[in-house]
């Protein structure tokens, strides 16, 4: 997905995408940098990384159903949508 950044005057194109590894979800532009999102949230939970972190790009036209800590409403939204709306950085997990 592609999000246009203010950069000085001048607009720098930004490819977002939606990654997934074990249940952890993070928007970023490529797998390092979903990486570098991902290690400090592990160490916050407490938990070792893998070896090998392998990553899944999810599609971006794919839906992606989130529920917030209410437990109660599901909101849907494509992945680009979710790229867009949130920008880069961890997203959630599946597992908490």
């Amino acid at each position: 997905m592609a999000d246009r950044s203010v950069c000085g005057g001048c607009y720098e194109q930004v490819n977002l995408k939606m990654w997934e590894h074990m249940g952890h979800y993070v928007i970023a532009e490529s797998e390092e940098e979903a990486t570098s999102f991902l290690l400090p949230e592990l160490a916050n939970l407490g938990e070792e990384p893998e070896d090998k972190i392998e990553w899944e790009a999810m599609s971006d036209k794919a839906d992606f159903h989130f529920t917030p800590d209410d437990g109660v409403t599901t909101i849907v939204k494509s992945c680009a949508d979710w790229c867009a709306d949130h920008g880069k950085g961890y997203f959630c997990s599946e597992n908490y």
